[in-house]
C-alpha cells in the first residue's frame, strides 16, 4: 500500500480504523487491535497486542486475538473493511453459539477476517501455525462452522461491499466506484 499503514487509509475524511471503531463502539464488551506493534491507540483508548508468534500471515492475528479475548466467542474483524456495518456484526455475533466458526461465505470465498471465533480453537490455530499451514479456513475441516451465506448478507446490504477489502491501491479504487467514498492524500 505504498508504505500507508491500512489503519491510515482515508475514506471520506475518515481512516479506517476510526470508521470502524465508531461504528462497533459499545457492540461488545471489550474491543481491542491485535498488531505487530503493541500499546495503546491513544485515540480510541484501545489495547492494542502484539501477535504472539511471530510471522505476518492472518492467522497468526486470528490467533493472538483469541489468546488474549476474555470472552468465549471473539469477533474479529480486519481493519481494511470498509463496508462493515453494525447490524452485519451484530448478526455475526447472534450466530455465535451455531459453531465453533461463523464465517461468511461468498461466491466460494471464506472469509477468515470477518468472523466469529469460539475461543477454544486457538489451540487448533497454533498447531496449524507450527505445521506452516496459514490458511484460517484449515480450521474448517476439524470444527464446525456456520457459513454465512450471500442471501443473509443482502438483508444488511451488498455482500461486495461488506466483504470489500483493500489490500492495494486497485481495491481502493474499486472500493470508491463501488460505494462513492472518496479518498484523501493519504489513499489513493
Amino acid at each position: 500500500m505504498g508504505g500507508i499503514a491500512k489503519n491510515e487509509i482515508v475514506l471520506d475524511g475518515v481512516s479506517l480504523l476510526d470508521r470502524l471503531v465508531s461504528e462497533l463502539s459499545g457492540l461488545t464488551g471489550r474491543m481491542f487491535i491485535v498488531s505487530k506493534n503493541s500499546g495503546e491507540n491513544l485515540k480510541w483508548g484501545i489495547p492494542v497486542y502484539r501477535d504472539i508468534l511471530p510471522g505476518t500471515a492472518s492467522i497468526i492475528g486470528i490467533h493472538a486475538a483469541l489468546t488474549v479475548a476474555r470472552t468465549p466467542h471473539v469477533l474479529v474483524l480486519a481493519v481494511d473493511l470498509p463496508g462493515m456495518i453494525r447490524s452485519f456484526a451484530e448478526y455475526l455475533i447472534s450466530l455465535r453459539k451455531e459453531a465453533d466458526i461463523v464465517m461468511p461465505v461468498h461466491r466460494g470465498h471464506w472469509e477468515p477476517l470477518c468472523a466469529v471465533y469460539n475461543r477454544g480453537i486457538s489451540k487448533s490455530l497454533e498447531s496449524l501455525i507450527r505445521m506452516k499451514r496459514f490458511k484460517p479456513v484449515s480450521l474448517l475441516s476439524s470444527h464446525s462452522c456456520r457459513a454465512v451465506t450471500a442471501e443473509e448478507m443482502s438483508r444488511f446490504g451488498s455482500p461486495e461491499q461488506l466483504l470489500t477489502n483493500l489490500n492495494s491501491p486497485e481495491d481502493i479504487r474499486k472500493w470508491r466506484n463501488l460505494s462513492g467514498a472518496k479518498t484523501d492524500e493519504t489513499g489513493t
